[in-house]
Parts: C-alpha cells; sequence; structure tokens
C-alpha cells in the first residue's frame, strides 16, 4: 500500500531534513528571521551530508529530483521570501521573484544536463551568501543588490568546479555549523562563497600568469 517508502534510502532521509529545516525558515521568516537564517544554514548542511552520504551508499530512484524539490524551498523559496520582506518598497519583491525564478531554473537545468561541474552558480551557495550577509547584519539595499546578480550568475554559462576534496567540504560544514554558535564566524562562510563566486575569473587569471 505504501510502496514508495521503500524507494526512499538514507540520502534521501537528509533531504528530507533539508527540506525540513528550509520550512521551518519560512515559517520564522516573519516572527524571528535570526531563526530563519540559522534554519537556512541548517539546509546547507543536511544538503551537504545528502551529498557525502550518497557518494558512499549511491543515491536512490528520487535522489536527484527529491534534491532539487527540496533545493527549490530551501534555497529558492525561503531567500525569496526573506528578500521579499526585507523593506516595503516594490523592488523587493521585484527582486525576490527573479531572484526566484532564476533559482529554480537553475536547478531545472541542473537536472537535465549531465557534465562533471556546475553552469551557473549553485543555488545553495547564493542562498548561503545572502544568509551570511542578513545574519551579519549588512545593509538590505546591498543584499538586495547581491541577490540581483547572484540570479544573473545563476543563470549565465559559466562553468563553477564542483568540490569534491572532503577535507575543504568538512571545514565548510564546520564554519556553517560554528556560524550557528557564533554570529561572527559568518564572515568566514561569506568570503568562501564570494571565492566561490569569482573562481572561474581567478582560474583564469593564475593561467594567465603561469
Amino acid at each position: 500500500m505504501f510502496s514508495v517508502f521503500r524507494d526512499v534510502k538514507l540520502p534521501d532521509i537528509f533531504t528530507f531534513l533539508n527540506l525540513t529545516f528550509g520550512f521551518s525558515g519560512i515559517y520564522y521568516t516573519f516572527s524571528d528571521p535570526h531563526l530563519s537564517y540559522q534554519f537556512l544554514f541548517a539546509s546547507v548542511l543536511m544538503d551537504g551530508a545528502d551529498g557525502m552520504v550518497a557518494s558512499k551508499c549511491g543515491k536512490g530512484v528520487f535522489g536527484k529530483d527529491l534534491d532539487s524539490l527540496a533545493d527549490a524551498v530551501s534555497f529558492g523559496v525561503l531567500p525569496a521570501l526573506i528578500i521579499a520582506n526585507l523593506g516595503s518598497s516594490a523592488i523587493y519583491f521585484v527582486i525576490a521573484i527573479i531572484y526566484l525564478l532564476a533559482g529554480v531554473l537553475r536547478l531545472a537545468r541542473f537536472n537535465v544536463l549531465s557534465v562533471n561541474n556546475f553552469i551557473g552558480y549553485p543555488i545553495t551557495a547564493s542562498a548561503l551568501m545572502i544568509g551570511s550577509m542578513l545574519y551579519l547584519g549588512i545593509d538590505v539595499s546591498i543584499v538586495t543588490a547581491v541577490a540581483f546578480v547572484l540570479s544573473v550568475v545563476m543563470v549565465c554559462d559559466v562553468e563553477y568546479m564542483k568540490v569534491r576534496n572532503k577535507p575543504v567540504l568538512l571545514v565548510v560544514a564546520v564554519v556553517i555549523l560554528s556560524s550557528l554558535l557564533v554570529n561572527q564566524v559568518a564572515y568566514l562562510t561569506l568570503i568562501a562563497t564570494i571565492l566561490y563566486l569569482l573562481s572561474p575569473l581567478l582560474d583564469k587569471v593564475i593561467k594567465l600568469r603561469w
């Protein structure tokens, strides 16, 4: 009667946690924005855990699609809703819609492409950058402008290297987890997302020097 649950694998559990934290962030957006940002960080951690477990155990039949659906909520709807509520001006709402549409389109393209790296800036990194900036109290006008830039970069054709180095991923996870306890650690998260955003340009500069 409930055969669908037989196809749910261990990585999918972390995807469900990602979705649960994303929904929780949406729920607290209006009453406790700070907690909402923390749930966004938690969603990023679960998204990373999903990938780590899947590399060990393999994904189930729902893996890729389920992951994208969860990401659409946690890293698409949640940040867009946060942006829309940053101010009363219509510009916040418009940029929130642009960000949401760009993020969903980015996820849809990811599902149909078969490439080793990412095409366009990943939506998870975009949400993490926006969440880090707000968590640190950076001016909302700057955050909104950055959200618009990220919307463009998410749907561009620039190739971003998929980070597979486990020690690096572990360090990033520890930094994000530490940010939940100490706000100022989020500066490291913000710096990491900015460096990743600029990585294709930095890679070209390094190659030119060599």
